[in-house]
């Protein structure tokens, strides 16, 4: 069960991180930059990685 409740708080953490990112690359220049749209898709990759993850564990923990 923790495990279970230590994933979703998981996912506010690594979109917290996102977000940050998001807003520090958007705060340091205003030009399209290859490099910030490079780091803002690794930060949402990171997080729909994690989104895929989430029903996975939750179902091995449920069904196993």
């Amino acid at each position: 069960m923790a495990l279970m409740i230590s994933v979703l708080i998981l996912i506010l953490i690594v979109e917290l991180i996102n977000s940050a990112i998001k807003t520090t690359v958007d705060r340091i220049g205003s030009d399209d930059d290859a490099l910030s749209k490079h780091a803002k898709d690794l930060g949402s990759s990171a997080v729909l990685v994690l989104l895929i993850n989430v029903p996975l564990v939750w179902c091995l923990i449920i069904f196993i």
